[in-house]
């Protein structure tokens, strides 16, 4: 009975050893679950809201009007006005095609409306080159061409006007030959036709004559006149004054013009005629004009002067008709 009881309790011992030894072989052999690894990447720090990108230099608009004042001939134009006088510039947007308008006026008190047009410019955004409109041309020119045009030729400054009863005007002279030159110190003898010149006393020299021309009403004036033989070439010369109070006419569109326009036009009998046109900007001083005309009449007989633009007396003398050199 011993022995059978120990038999069954070592068989019992080896079951259960080998149900132990199963259980470690299947728990080495499950799967072990490993976390995966987590990467840290770097976040890039924020950076701080400037607002919009700044545009280069060229397309910044914002100081065009303080670099267009302090220019040098603005400055000078700003420096020769009278006094109480005061140079606006008004500059607009730049355009599609890259322009920024300019105007500038001449206003002799705050409480005008608006003043003396002075030019009308254009600025571009590329570089900031500067272009001035010709009123006669109608278009954009260089600079240079308003600066040459704005500074009139050295000229002696006229006298005061002495307050003395100016002498008659001349005794026509009958018969007068047609000449190259008309001084007006004899009337010239009248033309064929046209409206003769109104001969009174200088009035910056009572001892001189000169023809006075009163816009807009009698605004022109022809004399007869003698030209060089075969001269296809002609240049006329004269002298013009126009009075500080003799003011500027506003043009068609509104815009008040930069000066007088004079008008010079030879003609022949037939009635062939050549003009030319320049703007006068100077006053209250005597001026040299000269304009050249080219493919003339064979044989100019008359010499036709208008001025336009203005209101008031505007006076001419020492018309001179040479062949151009």
């Amino acid at each position: 009975m011993a022995l059978k009881l120990g038999i069954a309790l070592s068989a019992l011992i080896v079951v259960a050893a080998c149900w132990v030894g199963f259980y470690i072989f299947v728990r080495k052999a499950e799967p072990v679950s490993v976390p995966p690894q987590v990467r840290a990447v770097p976040v890039p720090a924020a950076k701080p809201d400037n607002g919009p990108p700044s545009q280069p230099p060229e397309q910044d608009s914002s100081d065009l009007q303080a670099w267009f004042e302090q220019l040098p001939w603005v400055t000078s134009l700003r420096e020769k006005l009278p006094p109480g006088g005061k140079l606006d510039t008004a500059i607009g947007p730049y355009s599609e095609g890259g322009w920024a308008p300019v105007e500038m006026r001449e206003r002799q008190n705050a409480q005008a409306d608006a003043g003396q047009l002075v030019g009308r410019f254009r600025v571009s955004r590329q570089g900031r080159v500067i272009e001035w409109l010709d009123p006669v041309a109608g278009s954009y020119q260089p600079l240079e061409a308003y600066l040459h045009q704005s500074s009139p030729p050295a000229t002696k400054p006229a006298p005061a006007v002495a307050e003395v009863t100016p002498p008659p005007p001349p005794a026509p002279k009958e018969n007068a030959a047609p000449s190259d030159t008309c001084d007006f110190e004899t009337t010239p003898v009248a033309a064929s036709e046209g409206t003769a010149p109104h001969v009174i006393a200088d009035p910056t020299n009572p001892a001189n004559h000169v023809a006075e021309i009163t816009g807009p009403a009698a605004s022109v004036f022809v004399v007869p006149v003698k030209a060089p033989d075969a001269a296809s070439t002609l240049k006329v010369s004269l002298r013009l004054l126009r009075p500080s109070t003799t003011t500027l006419q506003p043009l068609e569109d509104g815009r008040t013009p930069q000066g007088l326009r004079l008008r010079v036009r030879l003609l022949d009998d037939a009635g062939h005629s050549v003009m030319r046109d320049t703007i006068v900007h100077s006053e209250a001083q005597w001026q040299e004009q000269e304009l050249v005309f080219y493919n003339a009449p064979p044989s100019v007989t008359t010499l036709r002067v208008e001025v336009l633009w203005v209101k008031g007396s505007v006076y001419i003398d020492d018309i001179r008709l040479r062949k151009a050199e």
